[in-house]
């Protein structure tokens, strides 16, 4: 009798985890709305430090922050990062705003694309005037990938093509380098 009671609990307990991780799989159309405000956070340096993949340059390397708020299948995207040094490398401080539109590829990936307006302020140091500050403004088209590891935490990277107007117009296309671990609110 003692032993039937232990595979009963076993059954029990294995029952309930199959319907618990029943619940917790993921709907392609229902992923998107869950939350409708999200947050990422650039987690290239970390993984950089632990395994030095990544060979950037902060030049290409600048968003810190993304910061998205859906409406329906379309979100308003706002990009941000900072960077302040002691004087030997420039400093500058980035912010773009545009807006997302997120596809369906597989149940855990999702393809997305959008605009973007960018403004610049960046300090750049030469030595036979000191350091001169630069503003620029600029417009980017970026394409990018999602993978999905559950309904409120999901990986993401994109690449840009930007044309970029501070002291002379610069057009550049950027790869996808910087990994962002993003959170549903």
């Amino acid at each position: 009798m003692k032993m039937n009671k232990h595979v009963i609990l076993v059954a029990i307990f294995i029952l309930q985890m199959t319907h618990l991780s029943a619940q917790d799989t993921l709907s392609a159309d229902s992923i998107y709305w869950r939350g409708k405000r999200e947050i990422g956070l650039n987690f290239t340096p970390l993984i950089s430090s632990l395994i030095p993949f990544n060979l950037s340059t902060h030049e290409e390397d600048i968003i810190g922050i993304i910061y998205k708020k859906y409406y329906g299948k379309t979100a308003l995207k706002i990009n941000f990062g900072v960077q302040i040094t002691d004087g030997t490398e420039r400093d500058f401080i980035h912010l773009s705003i545009g807006y997302e539109k997120r596809r369906t590829l597989t149940k855990q990936f999702f393809y997305t694309s959008g605009w973007m307006a960018i403004g610049e302020l960046e300090s750049l140091i030469q030595t036979d005037i000191g350091i001169r500050d630069v503003f620029g403004i600029g417009v980017s088209k970026f394409y990018g990938f999602e993978y999905h590891i559950n309904q409120r935490f999901f990986l993401s990277t994109e690449a840009q093509l930007k044309v970029f107007f501070s002291d002379q117009l610069k057009i550049r296309f950027q790869p996808p380098i910087s990994i962002f671990a993003n959170v549903r609110l």
